[in-house]
């Protein structure tokens, strides 16, 4: 019993350490104008959001580099199908952490069925 106790705390620090590190802001939804594919980066995005880490130049979304391959992948399937639909995204830019030429990076993106 004991040990459970332990390990459940070690799995609740483990989370608290990861939700800190993904800590972004939510933005309403914005239509993607345009979309490049970067090799080892993903997509990168161009759409006007916020800019919460006040990087110093803006219009341009990378994703964020401490994602596994297989989470930028699904990130990079959903903005493609969004820009493909023309759909509205919406993006967690993080709050903290900006591309070595300046620009924001975002966290998360995803679609709402209303847009």
């Amino acid at each position: 019993m004991k040990r459970l106790h332990v390990m459940a705390l070690l799995g609740a620090a483990a989370l608290g350490i990861t939700s800190s590190a993904w800590a972004g802001t939510w933005y309403d939804s914005a239509a993607i104008d345009t979309i490049d594919t970067v090799p080892g980066i993903g997509y990168r995005i161009y759409t006007t959001t916020g800019n919460p880490a006040d990087c110093a130049n803006t219009g341009r979304l990378d994703p964020i580099s401490t994602i596994t391959a297989a989470e930028r992948q699904l990130m990079d399937k959903t903005i493609l199908s969004a820009f493909l639909a023309g759909r509205k995204v919406q993006v967690n830019v993080s709050n903290s952490i900006c591309t070595a030429d300046g620009y924001p990076t975002y966290v998360w993106v995803r679609l709402s069925k209303n847009e």
